[in-house]
């Protein structure tokens, strides 16, 4: 499970996320609710994705999933707002795929191109950028390092909607 906030705050153990936990691990379902590193503080993009990486790593190792008896052969991720963000990457990279069975995101930006405002139809998120230019900015710059201006394969790259490819 991968907490909200932006990428910029947030944290693992939120009483929503423990309950949601709690509810699937009494179904018998082994449960690891993760923190990552947060923008500007701990980095910039793609520190987050990096983290999450890593987590997954650590739970498919043989160590740790015989020991919190977990099948690594079957790997699901759930996130909410920029965690769901993050976990649709992880089931969308190239490089991680292979390793996510099943995809759970809640108000997760999939299009962070449109969502920004850049291309496409306008969101109520772009409403808000466009009334607030210092929040549109402060995300591209505090979360990303850039602007879509000066490096939009970035913000593509950051998509999970320019990453899915049929099945």
């Amino acid at each position: 499970i991968f907490h909200d906030g932006g990428w910029i705050g947030g944290e693992k153990d939120k009483e929503y996320i423990v309950n949601i936990a709690k509810v699937l691990a009494a179904s018998g379902l082994s449960v690891c609710s993760a923190d990552y590193g947060l923008a500007p503080f701990d980095g910039k993009w793609p520190i987050m994705l990096d983290d999450c990486k890593k987590v997954l790593d650590w739970i498919i190792r043989e160590d740790i999933s015989q020991t919190y008896k977990i099948n690594p052969e079957k790997i699901g991720v759930l996130g909410f707002s920029a965690g769901g963000h993050l976990a649709s990457l992880l089931s969308t990279s190239p490089e991680t795929k292979d390793k996510i069975n099943f995809n759970v995101s809640f108000f997760a930006p999939t299009n962070l191109v449109n969502t920004l405002g850049h291309e496409g139809e306008n969101s109520e998120i772009v409403e808000e950028f466009e009334t607030r230019p210092r929040l549109h900015n402060f995300l591209e710059k505090a979360v990303f390092g850039s602007t879509y201006e000066n490096n939009p394969q970035l913000f593509r790259t950051s998509s999970p909607f320019y990453l899915v490819s049929e099945i």
